[in-house]
This record gives structure tokens, C-alpha cells and sequence, in this order.
């Protein structure tokens, strides 16, 4: 993790509380994401691993949610979602 994530996770998360307030969990994370840098996949596999989610890592991004040179818009995100909506 970089020295900028450090508060993020300061103090620690309470992730058998966040584990019971739901059924699953999803992440959406892109690989190219200038403030995990070279700690995304460290960041990634963290929530991985403590909540049991499915990540979804798009090559290109940037950081969300989108400004400038990132992606306007995020078909990942509409996909995540209406995949967990109820038909």
C-alpha cells in the first residue's frame, strides 16, 4: 500500500461488520489507477480477500469516479450493477 492509502485504511475496517451488512460484494478497479499506482493490486486483492468480491479490473481509467483524462463514462459499473439487480 502507498503512503497516500495509508489513512484510507487507518484505523482498520471492521470487515466482519462490513461482511455481515451484505450478501456479496463487487469491485471495480482500474489497473491504471494513479493513486493505488503500483499498489493496485495490493489494494484490490485486500478487499478481495476480506470481503470475498468479485473484482472487476479494466485495463484503463484512471481513477474513479472520472475527471479529466479518465473515462467519461463506465459500462463496467452499469454492468455490475444491473447484474446484481433482481430481474
Amino acid at each position: 500500500m502507498t503512503n497516500a492509502l495509508a489513512p484510507f485504511f487507518d484505523p482498520g475496517f471492521d470487515w466482519p461488520r462490513i461482511r455481515r451488512a451484505a450478501t456479496s460484494f463487487r469491485i471495480l478497479h482500474a489497473a491504471d489507477d494513479p493513486v493505488t499506482g503500483p499498489a493496485t493490486p495490493d489494494h484490490i486483492m485486500k478487499f478481495v480477500t476480506e470481503l470475498g468480491a468479485t473484482a472487476t479490473v479494466p485495463a484503463e481509467g484512471g481513477h474513479f469516479p472520472s475527471t479529466d483524462t479518465t473515462l467519461p463514462r463506465l459500462p463496467e459499473a452499469l454492468r455490475i450493477v444491473t447484474d446484481v439487480l433482481p430481474a
